[in-house]
């Protein structure tokens, strides 16, 4: 495993919400470590996903299993007892999947003492209601059965806590009782109604303090959207995707929530760290305007961004600290509210894709003292299934599939090589339709010297590579961030920063210059975020 410190620590140690009082001030040798794992995306590989599924896919399906299970071992070494999971565990939901995810944080729970804290995603549940039985195992769970499976991980109280409520409790902290909260923790308590439709819908959100001095603030950031109703209810649902965006219209309950959370924490000098599956704030970094512009209809997953307004409304809620997955990719991006109020949102990327990494949050004297980012660059068996992916690669050029997969994957050397091959095949069979059709009608196939002779550079070097390597760097910076970065090869990046350099200050007259006007403004301020 490579460890790797966010740049930008102490800022995050000085911002987060912490207050220290005689009574509740954390002795000087409680340290504490927290893990935060995003969209594992388990599968049990009894049902195998096919190579040619994968390099299609944002995510990878069968080696997740490994990777999810090197990132708790890898916990477990560093003695971490605290464990968020962040949004979609599993694929679907599946119960299959559910199931063994239970599992293996009930093998973890009882082997080293972790106490695991999960919140859903938009994959888990994909609905709010399990509507197929006829799939049997591979039926996808709603809400109810999810969170009954996986009750030990946060979703209802547990007599170790020190307090746990939702957005629906009508008790506070100082008449809290565990059997009063398991009579207020079930979803016919914990549900809101949809322009007073039935069913009402299960919200999983929850506030735990686990250890004296910490709570952690568990937001179900998971919007569902009515697809067929008739008269007074809804007979099916489609999960809108878009996270905060439209959380606060569809619940309204949950802002003043965590506005009386973020309160309370405050007065009784609690460190509060929120963490759901969607992003708080924009993780473009000033490209989003470019992204739009060289973006085809629906590419690029625009509308995943968070609205301008929603990170200064939750700024002044109180968050200060939130983790975020679903967008898998490593950022940390902040915000100051017009009030003054400072919000850090940490991206935590997926251990199944491009860079496969999680998230260790250290804690000293009640404050936050670093944030770490765990790469898992090795991960035994990550191979395992190799030896079936060349026979279905062989099968596929038999019957003369067009747009295979490279094979050349299958000579990965271990996880980390594995997901990297994946995301240049994905850009390759995928990505390349995000953009305007320029972009694969042309510029792909454009060498170096082409593209410099395009923007008026003339260069007698040749170099070695071309418009698709140049959009594989591209998105390796946009899903790594500062680790993609490194993964770049610095000759070939200075190449690419003399051809964006002139890009950006010609007038461009031609599709061809006007896209790289808005790529390599995009690159430029990916590259340059610090």
């Amino acid at each position: 495993m490579k460890r790797y410190l966010l740049s930008s620590l102490f800022l995050i140690s000085m911002s987060i919400h912490t207050w220290a009082a005689p009574h509740a001030q954390p002795k000087k040798k409680d340290k504490w470590q927290i893990a935060v794992i995003s969209d594992p995306h388990i599968q049990d590989t009894i049902h195998l996903r096919s190579m040619d599924d994968q390099l299609h896919s944002t995510r990878l399906f069968n080696e997740n299993y490994f990777a999810f299970i090197a990132a708790l071992n890898d916990a477990a070494a560093k003695q971490i007892r605290w464990v968020l999971l962040s949004g979609d565990m599993t694929d679907n939901g599946q119960q299959l999947n559910i199931q063994l995810l239970h599992r293996i944080l009930a093998e973890y729970s009882a082997r080293y003492g972790m106490h695991f804290f999960a919140m859903t995603g938009n994959h888990d549940p994909s609905r709010p209601f399990t509507t197929n039985d006829s799939l049997g195992e591979m039926k996808c769970w709603g809400y109810q059965e999810i969170m009954d499976e996986l009750s030990d991980a946060g979703f209802y109280p547990r007599k170790e806590y020190i307090y746990w409520e939702s957005p629906f409790s009508s008790y506070t902290y100082t008449n809290y009782s565990y059997d009063l909260a398991i009579a207020e923790s079930g979803t016919t308590k914990r549900n809101y109604s949809w322009k007073n439709l039935k069913p009402h819908i299960p919200d999983a959100s929850y506030l735990v303090e686990p250890v004296k001095g910490l709570w952690l603030l568990a937001l179900d950031a998971s919007v569902y959207l009515p697809q067929k109703v008739v008269g007074d209810s809804i007979f099916s649902f489609g999960g809108a995707r878009v996270g905060y965006t439209q959380i606060f219209q569809e619940k309204p309950y949950l802002l003043p929530w965590i506005q009386k959370v973020t309160q309370e924490a405050k007065r009784q000098h609690k460190t509060l760290i929120a963490f759901s599956h969607y992003p708080m704030l924009d993780y473009n970094h000033g490209a989003t305007g470019y992204i739009r512009k060289m973006a085809a209809p629906g590419g690029f997953d625009l509308e995943r961004l968070p609205s301008p307004g929603i990170a200064d409304t939750l700024a002044d809620a109180g968050i200060s600290l939130h983790f975020g997955g679903h967008i898998h990719l490593n950022d940390e991006a902040v915000h100051v509210s017009k009030k003054g109020n400072r919000l850090t949102n940490i991206q935590v990327p997926s251990t199944a894709g491009y860079i496969p990494a999680y998230k260790v949050v250290n804690i000293e004297n009640g404050k936050v003292s670093a944030i770490e980012t765990v790469v898992l660059d090795s991960v035994p068996s990550f191979n395992h299934f190799f030896g079936k992916y060349q026979l279905e690669h062989d099968s596929l050029v038999s019957i003369g599939k067009k747009l295979v997969w490279d094979n050349a994957i299958l000579t990965s050397t271990n996880y980390k090589q594995f997901c990297a091959f994946h995301l240049k095949e994905l850009v390759r069979l995928r990505y390349v339709n995000d953009f305007i059709p320029i972009v694969r009608e042309k510029f792909i196939a454009m060498t170096a010297n082409e593209l410099f002779k395009s923007v008026g550079i003339t260069c007698s070097k040749t170099m070695d590579w071309n418009g698709m390597d140049l959009l594989v760097d591209f998105f390796k910076l946009r899903f790594g961030g500062k680790l993609g970065k490194k993964e770049i090869q610095d000759s070939r990046l200075k190449e690419y920063q003399y051809l964006m350099k002139q890009a950006m200050t010609i007038e461009p007259k031609t599709e061809l210059e006007k896209f790289l006007h808005d790529f390599s403004n995009a690159f430029t301020l990916l590259l340059t975020d610090e």
